[in-house]
């Protein structure tokens, strides 16, 4: 009797740990995304019904039309449940939900595999009990191997529906075709090892293609962010070069009125007041950068207007004017998201003497070196050689990316580091033959 009562509780509890198989697997997959606000207790019921529901029915034994219909609306009731959770679009979440079907089912035909080993069957069927830690040792692993080999490698973007329709090919996979095959297998041992591994490396397939679509999106949105950044510089620098041409006009007339006025007053022998105060006033917005770069000389002028409006010092040493044979609108880009991360970083540091951004531009055999360093606060992290953005800031982000891009286009080298609270940012560009 106590036989017959396990047999029928195996259904229950085998689907039990295949619900939760599942959900720990979908859980790599979803980790990127945000969480729905407020994290109410009442989210879990979904999850807690689910499990409730399935092991009440367990895996339906019969056809297999009923069994693809039972596992497929498992499928449906997690993505609608994923979608509770977190934040983002069914396009988003159901690639992820797929993925993680994805990765309990090799999961699940690695563990078929290690039992049809002739040594590992024989101690089974000794020890039916082996199984449980048999199969949470090659679930571990293999989840673990998949969370660095995919999931860390996959970003899920809720206008692809290319991982959409791939999604669907992973469900006929996992539950369409493979079902109907389990179904109706024959008693081989070798027949039913060719369909695991069938179905292993239709899984594995999948789950590579997720990735190498994700990284192609994420290559497109960030080329189409770059081109976005790159037209909103091309109007501010016709901005600001039309704003320093009108300053240059009036400062190179108020320096002729003044000339003029002190001119008179000795020609008169009239005492005027002391007009040096005037004339250094002039002076702060005459044009004291000298690159080599008409483009880069307007962004530094402005640049540094801005920087002392919020008592910033920005001081630009050129020992070379071989910037000219540069793109004015490369390097413009390049210097005002170098200049403009320095000064978030800055902004937050309180001891005025060290609120400074320093650039110096030289020569160094065939290359041109800009070495740009500022003061800091807190701790830096990096990953892939450029700073992470910290969660409640978005110094050096997308910025720091934006420079390394250009750099690349120019055939240059990037190297950021930190050496205590200062934040050092070099590039090499290559210098034209000639």
């Amino acid at each position: 009797m106590p036989e017959l009562t396990f047999r029928q509780l195996l259904p229950h509890l085998e689907a039990l740990a295949y619900l939760l198989e599942v959900v720990i697997a979908q859980a790599m997959f979803l980790a990127g995304f945000r969480r729905r606000e407020p994290r109410s207790p009442l989210r879990n019921l979904p999850l807690v019904f689910m499990f409730v529901l399935a092991g009440a029915t367990g895996i339906p034994a019969g056809s297999s039309l009923i069994r693809f219909l039972w596992y497929f609306l498992l499928m449906v009731w997690q993505v609608a449940g994923a979608l509770s959770w977190f934040q983002g679009s069914l396009r988003a979440i159901l690639p992820a939900c797929m993925a993680g079907f994805a990765a309990q089912h090799i999961a699940n035909k690695l563990t078929i595999l290690f039992r049809l080993i002739p040594p590992v069957g024989a101690a089974l069927r000794q020890a039916p009990t082996l199984g449980i830690p048999l199969e949470i040792l090659v679930f571990a692993g293999t989840y673990a191997l998949i969370h660095v080999l995919f999931a860390k490698n996959i970003r899920h973007y809720g206008d692809n529906i290319h991982l959409s329709l791939l999604s669907g090919a992973i469900i006929f996979l996992c539950i369409g075709v493979n079902r109907l095959v389990v179904d109706t297998a024959e008693e081989s041992a070798l027949y039913e090892a060719a369909v695991c591994i069938y179905a292993i490396i239709g899984c594995v397939f999948a789950l590579i293609i997720q990735v190498y679509i994700s990284r192609w999106e994420e290559e497109r949105s960030q080329a189409l962010i770059m081109r976005r950044l790159l037209a909103d510089s091309e109007k501010q620098y016709e901005q600001w070069k039309s704003s320093v041409e009108h300053l240059r006009i009036a400062v190179h007339d108020i320096k002729h009125m003044l000339a003029q006025a002190q001119a008179l007053a000795d020609q008169k022998q009239v005492e005027l007041p002391d007009l040096r105060a005037i004339g250094q006033m002039v002076d702060r917005y005459s044009p004291s950068i000298h690159t080599g770069n008409d483009v880069l000389d307007i962004l530094l002028r402005n640049m540094t207007a801005l920087c002392s409006r919020d008592q910033i010092a920005l001081n630009c040493a050129a020992y070379t004017d071989h910037l000219k044979y540069f793109d004015g609108m490369s390097l413009y880009f390049l210097f005002v998201n170098a200049i403009d991360n320095a000064m978030k970083s800055v902004a937050l540091v309180d001891d005025p003497g060290k609120r400074i951004i320093d650039i110096s531009i030289r020569r160094f055999g065939g290359s041109l070196v800009i070495h740009i360093w500022n003061y800091f606060t807190g701790k830096v992290q990096f990953a892939d050689g450029l700073p992470v953005p910290r969660e409640d800031s978005q110094i050096h982000g997308f910025g720091m990316k934006s420079i390394r891009l250009i750099v690349e286009r120019l055939d240059g080298v990037l190297d950021v580091r930190t050496e205590g609270q200062v934040f050092n940012l070099d590039v090499m560009l290559p210098l034209p033959p000639g």
